[in-house]
């Protein structure tokens, strides 16, 4: 991703915090849980609201997709944005190494 987005509680709030911010932002030296008013006013540089039913839907889907890969007791879900899966059992099905599986994933994620 090259876009320099950071997703805030409410962009009207100059001291709403940023809930999320991509790699291209975090190396301006934005992170998470900084303040609106510590990013930088630069037109390259996206702010947005966080709308959270958008952010469900796009986190069940991607839970959805990860139950496609490996059985619901290889899948650990900690919150609404975090999961590890043990592919140990079930790589073999879809790539030859690691590496390729995280590709596979990454574009069938990004596909929909």
């Amino acid at each position: 991703m090259y876009i320099k987005l950071a997703v805030v509680g409410d962009v009207n709030r100059n001291g709403s915090i940023v809930l999320a911010a991509t790699p291209p932002l975090q190396a301006l030296n934005v992170k998470k849980m900084a303040r609106l008013y510590e990013i930088p006013r630069r037109k390259d540089i996206l702010v947005v609201n966080l709308i959270m039913g958008t952010y469900i839907k796009c986190s069940d889907y991607i839970t959805k997709l990860a139950l496609q890969y490996v059985p619901i007791e290889d899948f650990y879900q900690y919150s609404i944005n975090e999961f590890f899966m043990d592919i140990t059992d079930s790589i073999h099905l879809f790539a030859k190494n690691p590496y390729k599986f995280a590709l596979k994933f990454k574009r069938e994620m990004i596909k929909k």
